[in-house]
Parts: structure tokens; sequence; C-alpha cells
């Protein structure tokens, strides 16, 4: 016999709830089942994966039997908050962020780790404890153009530091032109940190 499509339906697993679970609780495997559902009849808040509800803490007090939706949820998730008042205008640094677990949604541009924010003013007033966007931020180049910065020449085991001007700006592994003091001469180097650059 010839099996129509519409004889057929594909599944999915929703996952529901075994004992009761308090609001602000941690919820893991051991709290959870699997249930095999018609996938046509899954809202699309509730197509979980395991990984997004392991870990996740519960936003309400939700009974045995509750099926989770994402509503559910206040699901971990890595950002970059403030520590203090940070004025406009003012270089961020490490002393005045905290990257941490924040659980429940966050805005779409936030920074999820230090290493990602490089460095960076601040566009706008932020407020100590809020998550940094991008959309706060403006990139500052680590090496700006006619800044005298520091050169690092590396020849098998011999390290040679000299200071040069930069005849560019650039970022952390941009590759910039810069004019030996003393000679005069054109030379191109990475650019490895603040005010540095390297030239193997």
């Amino acid at each position: 016999q010839q099996v129509r499509g519409s004889l057929l339906d594909e599944t999915i697993t929703q996952y529901e709830t075994l004992t009761e679970i308090v609001a602000g609780a941690t919820i893991t495997g051991s709290m959870i089942q699997g249930v095999e559902t018609r996938y046509r009849n899954i809202p699309l808040g509730n197509r979980l994966a395991p990984s997004d509800i392991e870990g996740a803490k519960a936003a309400t007090d939700l009974p045995a039997g509750t099926v989770l939706s994402r509503a559910d949820l206040l699901i971990p998730r890595r950002a970059v908050f403030t520590l203090s008042l940070i004025g406009r205008g003012s270089l961020l640094s490490a002393e005045l962020l905290q990257e941490r677990i924040h659980y429940g949604e966050l805005p779409r541009d936030s920074i999820t780790s230090l290493r990602d924010l490089g460095r960076a003013t601040a566009i706008r007033q932020l407020a100590p404890g809020q998550p940094v966007r991008y959309s706060d931020i403006r990139p500052v180049p680590a090496v700006s153009k006619g800044e005298i910065v520091e050169l690092t020449v590396t020849r098998g085991a011999v390290t040679v530091t000299i200071d040069v001007e930069a005849t560019e700006q650039g970022f952390i592994g941009d590759q910039i032109e810069l004019r030996n003091i003393e000679s005069g001469r054109l030379v191109n180097a990475i650019v490895t940190g603040p005010g540095a650059v390297r030239r193997d």
C-alpha cells in the first residue's frame, strides 16, 4: 500500500517536570522527563533542548507535570556587567567590569566576554550592574596615528626594543606602518597591545 505523507507525523520531545520546582531553584536532569509529541502541536516556546533546561532556574513555581516552555525558565547566559558608574567617554577597563553568569534575558547585542570587548570608551553613561552592549561603546585603536610606540624586534634569541612613530592607527592584530624616529625609515609591524607593536 502506498504511504501518504499526511499519514505520517514528525514527533518532537517536550519536557515536563517530575516534581514540584520552586521559583529560583536550579533545574537538573533528574527533575524532568521527555515526552514524545506530534511536532505540529508544539508551540514554538515549548521547543526546548535539554541543554536549555538543565542548569536554568525556574522563573515561577512549577507544579509536577508542568510542560516546560521558555517562559518558565531563566536560562544562564554569560555577559559583561559594570561594577560602578562609568561616565560617557571613559575608557573601559577590567577594574570597572565583571564577566558573570546572568539568569534570564539579555539585550541581543550584550558583550559576552572581556576578551571580546577590547579597548573601548563608553558613548553614554553606564549605571552600575548593567550589561555592557556593543551599542554602548566605541572601539579605541590600540595605536593612534602619530603616537610614539614601542617596537619589539626578535631575531633568533636576540630581542631589541626601540621607540618608533606610528604613521597610521591600528587595532590589536593589525599590521601598520611605522617610522624610525632616528633614520626616518619605514617598517611594518603587528599591533600587540596599547602602544606596543612587534616585528619578527
